[in-house]
C-alpha cells in the first residue's frame, strides 16, 4: 500500500488529479529477505541476493565501488587511444 500527498488539479481534459509532492510505503513487507547462506533456487533469487549483500555488507560494496572504477578508467584509456567500445553477443 502508498500514501500520497499533494495538490489537487484539474488536467487539461478536466479531469480531477493529484499532483503528488510525496510518496510513502504503507505496508510492510509480506515475505522475509531471502536468506544468503542457504544457497538460491532462481536467478531471481541470485539477483535478490546480491543486493541485499551490497547493502548490508560494506566490504562487498567496496569490492563493487573498485571494480566500477577500474572499468571506467580502462574504457577512459581505451577511449583516449581511438578504440571503439563494440557489444557482441
Amino acid at each position: 500500500m502508498v500514501g500520497a500527498a499533494g495538490q489537487l488539479i484539474r488536467t487539461r481534459t478536466g479531469e480531477i488529479s493529484l499532483m503528488v509532492d510525496d510518496l510513502v510505503m504503507l505496508s510492510k513487507a509480506l515475505r522475509p529477505a531471502p536468506e544468503k547462506w542457504h544457497g538460491v533456487a532462481t536467478s531471481r533469487c541470485a539477483t535478490a541476493s546480491a543486493i541485499l549483500d551490497l547493502a548490508s555488507n560494506e566490504e562487498s560494496r567496496m569490492v563493487f565501488e573498485v571494480r566500477a572504477a577500474v572499468v571506467q578508467g580502462l574504457r577512459a584509456f581505451l577511449d583516449r587511444h581511438g578504440f571503439l567500445e563494440v557489444e557482441t553477443p
